[in-house]
């Protein structure tokens, strides 16, 4: 018995077919009517939403050097490590000075002399004293002020070839302690 294509479509013919083929007609309907209703080159970026074109609906290659305008992009529209760095400029011209700053606090009274009466010293605060003089001394010798605030004096005799290290147990070193380094 051979059926009619009517019948054939008839009893394939349901609410849900019949809808869904409704939606696709008014889909591509509506397209169609945007692609001839719209003149070409209308729609711009005042058309679009705030972040609705993102880096991964662009397809590849699609944005060239060509089409971004000049001056428009910054170095923070690029990764790290991908803009060159040409060589140093020239120095610029030196700026005018600024102005003189505010003056300072008044420091504190320095000490007075040792007479106490008019600020002098009664005597000098250091005094020649003769630390080592056996042989060949004094070579690359250096002073320094020790911890304890009295002088410490670093010499090689180069007579015994020996490092001396002379603390002074006194300010003017008129009594010191010595050790020798040999090396």
């Amino acid at each position: 018995m051979a059926r009619s294509p009517i019948g054939f479509l008839r009893k394939r013919l349901t609410y849900a077919n019949v809808l869904a083929t409704l939606a696709l007609f008014l889909a591509l309907g509506g397209t169609s009517y945007a692609v001839t209703a719209l003149p070409s080159n209308s729609v711009g970026s005042t058309q679009l939403k705030k972040n609705a074109v993102t880096g991964t609906k662009i397809k590849a290659n699609a944005v060239t050097g060509a089409k971004v305008k000049n001056g428009s992009l910054t170095a923070s529209d690029f990764a790290a490590g991908t803009l060159l760095t040409g060589p140093a400029g020239p120095a610029g011209a030196t700026g005018v000075n600024g102005a003189t700053g505010a003056t300072g606090a008044t420091g504190a009274t320095g000490a007075t002399g040792t007479n106490g009466t008019n600020g002098t010293l009664d005597a000098p605060l250091f005094a020649r004293t003769t630390v080592d003089s056996s042989g060949s001394v004094g070579t690359y010798s250096s002073v320094a002020i020790g911890t304890d605030g009295y002088p410490l004096i670093v010499s090689v005799n180069s007579t015994s070839s020996v490092l001396r290290v002379t603390h002074c147990t006194n300010i003017t070193c008129t009594a010191s302690s010595t050790s020798t380094i040999t090396g």
